[in-house]
Formats: C-alpha cells, sequence, structure tokens
C-alpha cells in the first residue's frame, strides 16, 4: 500500500468518525456526556474534525 492509499483509507474512517459525532449530537444534543465519557459531544466532534482537517492537509502535503 503507497502512502497516498493509507492517507485515503485514513480520510474515509475520519469522514466515518465525523459523521457518527454528528449524528449522536444531533439526537442527544451537544452538551451530552455519554456514559462513561468524560467529554461533551460537541467537544468529541470537534476533534473528530481536527483529525479530519489533519488527514486533509496531509493528502494536500503530498499533492494528492
Amino acid at each position: 500500500m503507497t502512502r497516498t492509499e493509507h492517507l485515503l483509507w485514513i480520510l474515509a474512517e475520519e469522514c466515518a468518525e465525523v459523521a457518527q459525532r454528528a449524528s449522536k449530537a444531533a439526537r442527544f444534543g451537544l452538551s451530552e456526556v455519554q456514559p462513561e465519557q468524560l467529554q461533551t459531544n460537541a467537544f468529541r466532534l470537534a476533534v473528530e474534525c481536527c483529525d479530519l482537517v489533519a488527514a486533509i492537509e496531509m493528502l494536500v502535503r503530498d499533492g494528492a
């Protein structure tokens, strides 16, 4: 697997994680803290968005 392929898989995974966090936030609210978690849905969504942006930046940096 090439670096670009690897980064594309990471991108796909991060997109799915952002979608899941957004879905939880829409269903239960941004301020909800899920059982056994320390952070709100808003915070967890922001973290996933940062991970997504990082994946995009790596792809762009590599010229993909």
